[in-house]
């Protein structure tokens, strides 16, 4: 009696599936028909964690503004994905943070959203004007004109135009820069790391190695990954992006502080440099999912 892998059992298949990284998932999906329908039924929930990607600025020159790039730690590759049609587009949005695998995004009306970058689905969150200290001035269209923010009684109120306020905060924030070459305005150059301590409820410097996990940090949520889940992530490195208030003002003109430092050696080195030429939206790590 013959067979083919088109015959495999749903159990087996879900089984091969928890064990698969986000991109064979997708290539599983087009081995055939039956395995289509295995990866639609099964949900992402890998046995194993999955690695993590950096989402690239957008690159004008390489792709649309509907597709988004990422960058596979693991893999040394990257990857396109075209974002599903909605209410925002990644590429013309100020990226708060990430959590889980979903994005918390400022559009270019300041209004706040979560966007899954690998899926595409989006969730409108409760408009800024839901926040106590913010009112918003409207047109006679009804379009938001202004957004007015009253922090304190003590401080007089600011104004900003619609696109202006997600950047609130970002002016008047006093930084320290090491000058670099052309378009690179400063580069981390030390790392310190602390473990909080429980008993005495305070944060100690942490001197011996890291061997067993790498940090991932920057504008998302921080994040370790175990080196026994993902081998091909260096030890006693730190893997960051930079999450400087103030680099948000400059990003349209200096390349991104982002890149992988080695505490043993004290070093650090960029990230797929190659791709951060092009600066905006700033890059971000995520941990890939389809939930």
């Amino acid at each position: 009696m013959s067979s083919s892998w088109s015959d495999l059992p749903p159990d087996l298949l879900t089984a091969i599936l928890s064990r698969l990284p986000l991109p064979d998932r997708f290539r599983f999906s087009s081995v055939c028909s039956s395995w289509l329908s295995a990866s639609i039924s099964s949900p992402f929930s890998p046995s194993s964690p999955q690695s993590p990607w950096l989402l690239l600025p957008h690159n004008p020159m390489v792709c649309p503004s509907s597709v988004s790039r990422f960058f596979s730690v693991c893999e040394n590759k990257t990857y396109k994905i075209e974002q599903k049609e909605g209410p925002v587009s990644i590429s013309d949005c100020l990226c708060i943070g990430s959590s889980n695998g979903w994005l918390i995004v400022a559009d270019l009306c300041s209004e706040l959203h979560l966007i899954n970058p690998i899926t595409g689905s989006q969730i409108d969150l409760p408009s800024v004007v839901s926040f106590p200290f913010v009112d918003a001035i409207r047109d006679d269209e009804g379009l938001v004109s202004e957004y007015i923010v009253r922090i304190c009684e003590e401080l007089p109120p600011e104004t900003f135009a619609p696109d202006k306020l997600r950047w609130r905060g970002m002016a008047n924030v006093k930084y320290k820069w090491e000058p670099r070459p052309e378009y690179v305005e400063y580069t981390t150059t030390k790392v310190l790391i602390f473990e909080w301590k429980k008993g005495t409820k305070n944060w100690v410097e942490i001197k011996e190695q890291i061997e067993d996990f790498a940090p991932f940090l920057g504008q998302n949520t921080s994040f370790c990954v175990n080196l026994h889940d993902c081998p091909e992530i260096r030890g006693n490195c730190i893997y960051f992006t930079d999450d400087r208030i103030w680099s948000y003002e400059k990003c349209h003109e200096v390349f991104p502080d982002a890149g992988i430092f080695d505490l043993r050696e004290m070093s650090y080195e960029p990230c797929c440099a190659y791709d951060l030429v092009w600066k905006w939206p700033p890059p971000i790590w995520i941990s890939p999912s389809l939930s």
